[in-house]
């Protein structure tokens, strides 16, 4: 007896780790670079909605500048390459974003929106570190990431070179949360 089945469909590209970085200035600018190590068998693009009043300053696959499109909807498609083997398992490869955001300038009391781009893949480890200005006093973090004191070891080099240079002042603040699926 031969029956058919519906197919459904599987995951066939994985970031295991997305590696932020964001410097936000007093005059109303939030710069921020995301690595992502991504293991793919078979995606041709990764879809990055970036946070509103955005633009895309750089975007690197495995060091290597490349060129993104844009869909109607203003994502922004960042071409991959296929994973490689390695022993049993598919290798993970860089792609590494920079973009610019418009943001509110500081006052003396008031929110703060800090927000990271939307990917159409699952995240297995999110590492955030964020720079806020000096001489404020920044008290309560509220979100989908959690604010800890320390971030948890990494299953990429985060220490790997990057591409983009962003300033690494001001306090610090780190957060990170594990497994991101089906959230912005």
């Amino acid at each position: 007896d031969i029956k058919s089945y519906q197919e459904i469909q599987t995951v066939v590209a994985n970031v295991d780790a997305a590696d932020c970085v964001t410097h936000r200035t007093l005059e109303g600018k939030s710069i921020t670079r995301v690595r992502y190590f991504i293991r793919n068998n078979d995606r041709q693009f990764l879809m990055v909605t970036l946070p509103e009043k955005s633009r895309l300053w750089q975007a690197f696959s495995e060091g290597e500048p490349v060129k993104p499109a844009k869909t109607e909807r203003n994502a922004i498609l960042i071409p991959m390459k296929k994973s490689t083997m390695q022993g049993e398992d598919l290798r993970s490869f860089s792609i590494e974003i920079g973009y610019v955001t418009e943001v509110d300038k500081l006052s003396l009391k008031g929110d703060l929106l800090n927000a990271l781009p939307a990917i159409d893949l699952p995240i297995s480890h999110l590492r955030w570190t964020l720079y806020l200005p000096e001489n404020y006093e920044y008290t309560k973090f509220e979100g989908p990431v959690k604010q800890v004191e320390q971030l948890a070891a990494a299953a990429i080099d985060a220490n790997a070179k990057t591409m983009i240079d962003i300033p690494l002042q001001g306090k610090q603040f780190l957060f990170e949360k594990f497994l991101l699926v089906d959230e912005t």
